[in-house]
């Protein structure tokens, strides 16, 4: 999503190590139970209920799995569209040119396979910060995509439980963040080289669907900007990435 600045709910100690992904993910939990007791409280001894792997898109259910295969899809067609004299352009994210929000979603893809896999956050320790990117972006983010995307594809991936710092999390919960987190930076880069900027409608519908029950959450926590305002005939995408905080 956009760079936000360090959600107040977030103790820098469980926080501060985390790639922005998890930052996120981290903000927007504890958000969703803001106000509770602590024994209410989730706690990393705490397995959440399983995860139905499916959210309902446009015509029926999609799985996670294809749901995030198909967001790195449209993230991938831009990535391939990056002409040489782009990777400095400035793109809808504040501070982040071409370069860095392709490092940003390649960093999100290597911390998925261990993860997925079981590690923590202590056990992958500072093997993805900074540049990921190196003397050939394109490769390394095709390397780094695809290997997500097997992660995510593997038996079980799902209904795992991907231990962060501040406790279990669904992996099939994490696994729809990335998706949405996909998507929308597929736009951002579509409007920072100029190319397409259509995105599957069905991806579009599916997301609005699974961020209904977390905008506001996100928006508490300060992780994405306030909706500008859109024209009444908005169609989805356009208010779809307005939750998002975009102007498209």
């Amino acid at each position: 999503m956009m760079m936000p600045a360090e959600p107040a709910s977030v103790p820098s100690n469980q926080a501060g190590s985390l790639p922005d992904h998890l930052r996120l993910a981290v903000a927007a939990y504890l958000a969703r139970f803001k106000g509770s007791s602590r024994e209410d409280k989730p706690h990393a001894a705490t397995r959440p209920p399983k995860l139905v792997a499916d959210v309902q898109g446009q015509g029926g259910h999609m799985d996670i799995p294809a749901m995030f295969g198909r967001a790195v899809a449209e993230f991938d067609a831009r990535v391939r569209q990056i002409g040489g004299h782009q990777w400095r352009a400035a793109t809808p994210n504040e501070d982040w040119c071409v370069r860095d929000l392709v490092n940003h979603v390649t960093g999100e893809d290597l911390w998925a396979p261990p993860l997925l896999a079981g590690a923590t956050i202590a056990e992958v320790g500072d093997r993805f910060e900074g540049d990921v990117l190196g003397s050939d972006p394109t490769e390394a983010w095709t390397v780094a995509s695809a290997e997500a995307v097997r992660a995510v594809e593997a038996d079980g991936a799902m209904d795992r439980i991907v231990h962060l710092s501040f406790g279990d999390f669904p992996g099939g919960e994490y696994t729809l963040q990335l998706f949405a987190d996909h998507l929308i930076h597929a736009w951002d880069l579509a409007r920072a080289i100029g190319s397409d900027e259509h995105l599957d409608e069905e991806l579009v519908t599916s997301c609005a669907a699974w961020f209904d029950a977390t905008e506001e959450a996100y928006r508490s926590a300060g992780v994405i900007a306030a909706r500008p305002p859109v024209p009444g005939d908005a169609d989805a995408q356009t208010l779809l990435l307005a939750r998002f905080g975009r102007r498209a």
